[in-house]
């Protein structure tokens, strides 16, 4: 089934996939502000715990709709021609349903910690979470690199407000590097498929491009 015959004959499930990142989000800003306004807040693993397992019965839930479409305003860009576009389908549900079920385990595992509660690690967790979900929905160059952008910086911040070793941190930013690396091969990819006179597809890319 085409893009634009998925928008057409399913035209609200665009809400099903906003409000399970959304319930990712909202979790981790919650802690994140609970920690600021009231440290130590002592229902703070609830919310992360409540957040976590709404999402992930949010993901079981696609199962009565899909496929799952969302599409964004298109940008206009010269290197990626289409708008960012994510899809939920019977090839992406696993991954969306594992990564949400080890986003709930996370949680609830960290009962049992040392370092119980850690209300910014959790919040980290969960943004991160939300943005894995919104990688293995993407369903074109310019979302996938979106994402891995909003992604990486998540990481790279959660990470360096955890550590406090010097050697941590410059391993940290060498993670990110590596990483930031990897989108500017996509880019790569997306330039050269251009310079071919075809815009980059997952699913028929060139040869010069794969």
């Amino acid at each position: 089934i085409s893009r634009a015959a998925n928008l057409i004959k399913y035209p609200h499930t665009a809400m099903f996939i906003l409000i399970t990142v959304l319930f990712w989000f909202a979790a981790a800003l919650a802690l994140a502000i609970l920690q600021v306004m009231r440290p130590n807040y002592r229902y703070a693993w609830l919310v992360a715990a409540g957040g976590s397992f709404l999402a992930w019965i949010s993901v079981l839930l696609w199962q009565a709709r899909m496929p799952l479409v969302l599409e964004l305003p298109s940008w206009g860009s010269a290197l990626f021609t289409d708008a960012p576009f994510f899809v939920a389908e019977r090839l992406t549900w696993p991954y969306a349903l594992a990564l949400s079920t080890l986003g709930l385990a996370v949680i609830l595992t960290e009962v049992v910690r040392e370092n119980f509660p850690a209300p910014f690690a959790w919040a980290g967790s969960l943004a991160l979470i939300g943005f894995g979900l919104l990688a293995v929905l993407a369903d074109n160059p310019l979302t996938l690199v979106l994402v891995w952008a909003a992604l990486d910086l998540t990481e790279l911040i959660t990470q360096l407000v955890s550590v406090e070793d010097g050697r941590a941190s410059e391993r940290v930013v060498a993670g990110f590097a590596a990483r930031t690396l990897g989108i500017g091969l996509l880019l790569w990819a997306g330039l050269t498929s251009n310079a071919r006179g075809a815009a980059l597809d997952f699913r028929s890319p060139l040869p010069e491009a794969g």
